[in-house]
């Protein structure tokens, strides 16, 4: 579990680095995160490009895939995607960075479990057991600090921490009207509540060049 020590533990280490260097020369650069796949709740990958405007301003985009998820996979299939975008600033031209994010994950889960129907008051009247898709959408904001470590002439890794904010809500696909509870780690909620919860963001990715 990430948590707020390990947040500052890489924080301090980015700020220990000499702060002389130089920004990557480049206009246009191939973001590749393949760290989460040891995530070990929802294993992903994503690949995105970074678009630099002025000496000190960039703009990324990032799309990954979620191959399953830990807590469903015994009752079922699952998959998923995830978009983020960025502002990246500069300041001092240096290597590092300050950065603004949109977050935004959605995983589908293929399940055959009880169902509640025609609720009232939050209460279903009954319950039927079927296949159905549970599906859960995180959307969010970050708020990032980072370093970009040079490799080679074209290749440097990328390595932030921060924090933000996430609403999450899980939905049944094509029937809104379908109640099912989800067991967390701490609580269990129905389908349709939203939960507002504290993201603490941190990882490493590979900046390619590509001009």
């Amino acid at each position: 579990m990430k948590t707020l020590s390990a947040l500052l533990l890489i924080l301090l280490c980015l700020q220990a680095k000499a702060q002389k260097d130089t920004l990557l020369k480049g206009s246009t650069f191939i973001r590749f995160n393949a760290v989460n796949l040891a995530d070990v709740v929802e294993p992903n990958i994503s690949l995105g490009v970074e678009r630099r405007f002025f000496k000190q301003v960039s703009l990324a985009f990032d799309a990954g895939y979620i191959f399953y998820s830990q807590q469903f996979h015994s009752m079922g299939s699952s998959s998923g995607f995830i978009l983020r975008s960025a502002a990246r600033y500069f300041p001092d031209n240096n290597s590092l960075y300050l950065e603004g994010e949109i977050h935004y994950k959605q995983h589908t889960h293929h399940l055959h479990d009880w169902v509640g129907h025609d609720v009232v008051e939050g209460v279903p009247a009954y319950q039927e057991y079927k296949e159905f898709r549970l599906r859960k959408q995180v959307a969010g904001l970050h708020l990032k600090v980072g370093r970009l470590i040079p490799v080679s002439k074209k290749i440097w890794l990328d390595m932030y921490a921060g924090i933000g904010y996430h609403l999450r809500k899980y939905i049944i696909v094509d029937h809104p009207d379908f109640v099912y509870s989800i067991p967390l780690e701490f609580n269990t909620i129905t389908t349709g509540q939203k939960e507002h919860l504290l993201a603490i963001p941190m990882g490493c990715r590979i900046i390619y060049r590509l001009r």
